[in-house]
């Protein structure tokens, strides 16, 4: 659990610093310029990564969400275990 929670704060802090550098007043606007087609599609790249970054959070969402389910069944399950 302690690994997805770590997982999901990395993904969500290098999208917020994506988001940041994305956005209308970000440090995008210092490329608006760009020409060169290798530098356009190297971007591009980039960006396709962070996309699939953004996919890859909400699969892990998913997963703790779903930890947290399974271990509020499964806890009062194993306490009657311990206390046979």
């Amino acid at each position: 659990m302690k690994l997805l929670s770590e997982l999901r704060l990395w993904a969500s802090s290098c999208l917020r610093t994506w988001e940041k550098f994305v956005s209308r007043d970000g440090d995008i606007n210092y490329f608006s310029d760009m020409n060169n087609p290798e530098a356009v599609q190297a971007f591009e790249s980039i960006k396709d990564s962070y996309d699939i970054l953004a996919e890859l959070r909400e699969k892990l969402n998913i997963l703790y969400i779903s930890c947290q389910e399974n271990a509020t069944i499964v806890s009062p399950f194993l306490s009657y275990l311990s206390a046979r």
